[in-house]
């Protein structure tokens, strides 16, 4: 899992509009209910572009994230919530905007995003932010430079998970720690999210990921 750290400097990205990879989603949200799926301590929910919205929650696996990101916010408006993207404890529906960091990749991600799906509105909007392929064949290439047999191993797996996944819709986790890991391409991304019962699916390229917009129909 990120550590505290790691999210602190996440936060500090966010609300600074100049740091160059910095992502956040950019919707008019006035009087919005909005999720974020993966959202750590809360830092992308604070972010100036969501401050007009009604309601702000938040989901992450790490109840110790959540914990802190409770107690610094200190106000009703952010509401987090220790759970699980495959399982979202929402109703049907709930929100006008769902959007994910850099988390989707980490789940079951057909289950995640049918999960997300369900809880937006009808013309609900969904951001989500993907990783590339070209990271992992780079930590694949420096692990056979090394012969770093783990991490050779580890990235193949990530690789023959994500072909899998383009493929055929499905993704497994890690035979030895139960963790999924997937990477994208703009294609196989786009038709996930088609296939997912989405509309209107854009893929942008950002410094570090695939920015993935749509709709639900």
């Amino acid at each position: 899992m990120p550590s505290l750290e790691y999210h602190l400097r996440e936060l500090q990205a966010v609300l600074d509009p100049f740091d160059p990879v910095r992502a956040v989603p950019k919707y008019p949200c006035a009087g919005w209910k909005v999720l974020d799926v993966g959202c750590g301590i809360g830092q992308t929910l604070l972010a100036p572009e969501l401050r007009a919205a009604a309601e702000l929650h938040g989901i992450d696996t790490d109840g110790a994230a959540i914990e802190f990101g409770r107690r610094r916010a200190g106000s009703a408006h952010l509401t987090l919530t220790c759970a699980q993207a495959e399982h979202i404890p929402y109703e049907d529906g709930s929100f006008d905007l769902v959007y994910s960091r850099v988390a989707v990749p980490y789940t079951n991600v057909p289950l995640a995003l049918a999960e997300m799906r369900r809880v937006l509105k009808t013309g609900g909007r969904f951001w989500a932010t993907l990783q590339p392929v070209r990271g992992e064949l780079s930590r694949l290439g420096t692990g056979l430079q090394r012969l770093a047999a783990k991490t050779v191993i580890d990235s193949g797996y990530v690789l023959a998970n994500s072909l899998m996944l383009a493929m055929s819709g499905r993704c497994v986790p890690r035979p030895w720690n139960g963790k999924y890991d997937t990477v994208q391409t703009r294609r196989g991304a786009a038709w996930l999210l088609r296939r997912s019962g989405f509309r209107d699916v854009e893929i942008f390229l950002s410094p570090l990921h695939f920015i993935a917009t749509a709709t639900r129909s």
